[in-house]
C-alpha cells in the first residue's frame, strides 16, 4: 500500500524530528572529506556526463522536424500565459541587464565608424563586451 501524501509527509517529518542526534553522529563518523573524495572521481564524473550528453544527443536526433513542430504547436496556447506568469522574473532580468547593455552600446557607439575596418572593430568590441557581460545581471 502506498501512503497518502499527507501521511507520507507527516511520517517523514515526525521521524526526522527525533533523529537529530543520529544525524550529527553520522556526520561526526565521517573520516574523509566527501568533497575531496568526490573531486578525486572527476574522471568518472566526466565519463558519466559524456554518456548523458551522448544519450541526450541520440534522443534529440530521433525527433524529426515534423514531430517537433507538432509537439510544440500543441503547447502553443500555454505560451502567452507562461510569459505573463514570468513577468516578475522578466522585469528583474531586464532591470538588471538594461543598464549593462546601455553601457556597452554607449562604449561601442563612441568608437569611430568611418571605414569598414572601423565598423569591424566596433562589431568585435561589441561581441567582446557582450561575452564579458554574460551573467553580469546576476552579480
Amino acid at each position: 500500500m502506498v501512503l497518502s501524501v499527507d501521511r507520507w509527509v507527516k511520517k517523514q517529518i515526525d521521524r526526522v524530528s527525533v533523529a537529530g542526534d543520529d544525524y550529527i553522529a553520522g556526520i561526526d563518523s565521517v573520516t574523509e572529506a566527501p568533497t575531496v573524495k568526490a573531486a578525486e572521481k572527476a574522471d568518472k564524473y566526466i565519463k558519466r556526463v559524456q554518456e548523458m550528453v551522448d544519450y541526450w544527443k541520440k534522443r534529440l536526433q530521433a525527433v524529426s522536424l515534423e514531430e517537433w513542430k507538432s509537439a510544440t504547436k500543441a503547447k502553443a496556447d500555454r505560451f502567452p500565459d507562461g510569459v505573463r506568469k514570468a513577468e516578475d522574473k522578466i522585469r528583474k532580468f531586464v532591470s538588471a541587464w538594461q543598464p549593462i547593455l546601455a553601457d556597452i552600446q554607449r562604449a561601442v557607439r563612441a568608437l569611430p565608424d568611418m571605414t569598414d575596418a572601423d565598423r569591424e572593430k566596433r562589431m568585435i568590441e561589441n561581441l567582446r563586451r557582450l561575452k564579458k557581460a554574460k551573467g553580469a545581471w546576476m552579480r
